[in-house]
């Protein structure tokens, strides 16, 4: 007899909870079906997401933040001002940023690639997150708290980098597709173990080691 059968997994490709049948994996239940409007977002979102991602952590190889290199720029860009009697998302004013075509051209090409990566992943994901039970506002919090910032150390970008595969892993599950980040540990997508509290360190039961971002590489280790 098999000395797997019965026991329960993650299939570390797609996320999806397996239990071993007959020398086997299969699946273990199944997903509850998306509705069409979710799965249009996701699949509208989930390729700009990804490329967002790629285009971030190409620009932050060598532990680089290109906010803190053109701080001029970005300082500029951080000015935006409520316009009176207008509503966005959330009923939210909608802001103007005078300052946005002086902050371009300060911080060139680069800089202008690193800051749309960053609108672009926030753009895509506010519907998808919006459309998951989630207001608005809550939603442009959380992702808000997993994109670069002015003044953001190495470790920092390090930590929003991994938060972001760990979202995007989140968002492929619920879509049914093989996680783009199959080795940064996810829970509830592929592992159901608690996360350590620093990187690489193990924790208390036997938790293994947690992969983390590399910046001079621009994946993970």
């Amino acid at each position: 007899m098999d000395p797997l059968e019965g026991k329960t997994g993650t299939d570390k490709r797609t996320g999806q909870r397996v239990v071993r049948q007959g020398g086997r994996w299969v699946p273990l239940g199944k997903q509850q079906p998306m509705e069409a409007s979710m799965r249009s977002r996701m699949d509208i979102g989930m390729a700009p997401m990804m490329q967002a991602q790629q285009d971030m952590a190409s620009a932050e190889k060598g532990g680089v933040n290109p906010l803190n290199r053109d701080w001029g720029a970005a300082v500029l860009d951080s000015v935006d001002i409520p316009i009176p009697f207008t509503s966005g998302a959330g009923g939210q004013s909608v802001r103007w940023s005078p300052f946005d075509p002086a902050a371009k051209a300060v911080g060139g090409q680069d800089y202008q690639d690193y800051t749309q990566a960053s609108k672009a992943f926030e753009a895509q994901l506010m519907p998808i997150m919006s459309g998951a039970a989630v207001s608005p506002s809550e939603a442009q919090r959380q992702i808000k708290a997993a994109l670069p910032e002015l003044g953001d150390s190495p470790a920092t970008l390090q930590k929003k980098a991994r938060t972001r595969a760990m979202m995007l892993n989140g968002a492929a599950k619920a879509r049914g597709l093989p996680l783009p980040y199959p080795d940064v540990p996810t829970w509830g997508v592929n592992t159901t173990q608690r996360p350590a509290s620093s990187p690489g360190a193990p924790e208390a039961g036997g938790q293994g080691r947690v992969r983390t971002y590399n910046p001079k590489t621009g994946g993970f280790d």
